[in-house]
């Protein structure tokens, strides 16, 4: 009896010892889920979408961070400091890369960062604009690759668009009183007037802002109005052709759009208007697939999945993800203040 005792627990030993071993690897084989955000006062955090656990990447108590991107190879992360005056000297204003929690921050381009950071889906370039120009950097040494002027002081700050391919950057600039396309090609380095190029009947017109790429780069997305009439057009990069999209829902307020993106997938596209309405379209039939409450809608890498955030009536913020197979919502976190920006790890 003891000797089938013994040979028992070793059996159930060893397959213990198995399975934890086969859910240990099963493990470091998934692909890391989740998300960096800033929130206010200070801080860089970082939630793992699976089990909702946060953990604070850069908190110091007289920083100011803001714009959290991903190099394509997760290893880090780039980001800007606004220093107040008791930590000047230890971290000076500027962008900074880091290890992908914050750890060994190094200042690659000193200066304060007015507009959104945004970075080249192959890491190699970062963009940002300030009243008058836009900046874009290279990452490696933090050196300005390009400065680009535009037009109108006041019209491009933070609406600059990265093409997926790394090769473009659409940014807006003023002319006559109106905010007009420009694609930038690194290739060449020169701009193009890409409202120009459009083929407007009389009377259409373009409201260049925001931007949103296809995934294979050859499609630009942006809101914009014919007689008068609130939609979206789906532009060929190259031919200037407009495909208009009508999937603004009756009674919604659209003097502005938040958030505007392409998923992965090439399937849908997602926006968010001030009010707090968040709607989800189907690309190719100009569908309207569902309507969110929340602002601000950032697609996952893989396009199954948008997170964003949502005000609670009792003056609280929760950081939101939705699931288009399930249509189902959970929330991740839940803050006193709104969340200022927030990105997917790659």
């Amino acid at each position: 009896m003891m000797r089938w005792l013994g040979r028992f627990l070793v059996t159930l030993t060893c397959g213990c010892a198995l399975l934890v071993g086969a859910t240990a690897a099963l493990g470091a084989l998934l692909p890391p889920d989740e998300v960096a955000f800033t929130a206010p006062p200070r801080g860089i955090y970082l939630v793992d979408v699976r089990t909702g656990n946060v953990r604070p990447l850069m908190n110091g108590r007289h920083i100011i961070t803001a714009s959290p991107n991903w190099m394509p190879a997760r290893d880090q992360l780039v980001f800007a400091i606004t220093p107040g005056f008791a930590a000047r000297d230890q971290y000076p204003a500027g962008i900074y890369r880091s290890d992908p929690y914050g750890r060994d921050p190094q200042l690659i381009q000193p200066g304060l960062l007015t507009g959104a950071l945004r970075l080249s889906a192959d890491g190699r370039y970062a963009a940002y604009a300030d009243l008058s120009r836009v900046y874009i950097l290279d990452t490696t040494d933090g050196s300005r690759a390009f400065t680009i002027p535009v037009s109108a002081p006041g019209y491009v700050m933070g609406s600059v668009a990265w093409a997926p391919d790394g090769q473009w950057l659409a940014y807006t600039s003023g002319l006559n009183g109106r905010r007009e396309a420009y694609l930038f090609d690194l290739t060449s380095a020169e701009s193009q007037h890409f409202t120009r190029r459009l083929a407007l009947d009389a009377g259409e017109s373009i409201f260049a802002f925001p931007f949103a790429w296809s995934p294979d780069s050859t499609q630009l997305l942006f809101f914009g109005a014919a007689d008068q009439r609130k939609q979206f057009a789906r532009v060929d990069r190259m031919s200037g052709a407009i495909t208009w999209l009508d999937v603004i829902p009756e009674g919604m307020t659209t003097w502005a759009i938040e958030g505007l993106g392409w998923s992965s997938d090439a399937r849908h596209v997602a926006f968010g208007v001030p009010n707090g309405a968040i709607t989800i379209f189907d690309v190719d039939t100009a569908q309207i697939v569902v309507m969110l409450g929340g602002e601000y809608p950032i697609w996952s890498p893989d396009g199954t999945r948008v997170i964003y955030m949502r005000e609670r009536a009792d003056r609280q913020t929760e950081l939101v993800t939705y699931n288009l197979a399930s249509a189902s919502e959970r929330v991740l976190v839940v803050y006193p203040y709104r969340f200022q920006d927030y990105h997917w790890r790659p």
